[in-house]
């Protein structure tokens, strides 16, 4: 989010962006993302902003690429844009690009808090049916309790 992939260049009544968008969680289920992108100052240098799309827009290819282990449901693919227009007002800028400001960092915190409460949630309910499935777990008529299997600890 620091440094995106992703570049808007200003064009007639809006912008065009190009690059890549990694780990675009929920990509294939959405109706619009917000993508992060910069795009250059009259000074030259870069600042950073946020363009919302359509998912069906020209120019939007959603790649198949995701693949990771006990997480390919969050449909997390790479986008890539190529020459995807976004009118003038679906872009706003949201600072300097490539700063660790309080905007930024406190956005980020913010965004991520809700991740974190998922996350804990899975390991939590994990943890829940990992023990559920040991304690209830026998080897046959004459197998051994949970208490007297030392291999198993609650």
């Amino acid at each position: 989010m620091l440094h995106p992939f992703v570049e808007a260049t200003k064009v007639d009544a809006g912008w065009h962006l190009n690059g890549r968008k990694i780990f675009g969680t929920l990509s294939p289920a959405a109706s619009h993302m917000m993508i992060v992108c910069r795009f250059r100052d009259p000074q030259g240098g870069f600042r950073r902003a946020m363009a919302s799309i359509p998912s069906g827009s020209a120019g939007v290819d959603i790649k198949n690429n995701w693949d990771a282990l006990g997480m390919r449901a969050s449909g997390s693919h790479d986008i890539v844009f190529e020459d995807c227009f976004v009118p003038e007002a679906a872009l706003r800028e949201d600072g300097p690009w490539g700063e660790w400001t309080e905007r930024f960092l406190s956005g980020q915190m913010a965004f991520n808090m809700g991740l974190v409460a998922v996350f804990l949630g899975i390991a939590e309910a994990a943890r829940d049916l990992a023990v559920l499935t040991v304690t209830r777990r026998r080897r046959g008529p004459n197998s051994q309790s949970v208490a007297e299997r030392p291999a198993i600890q609650l």
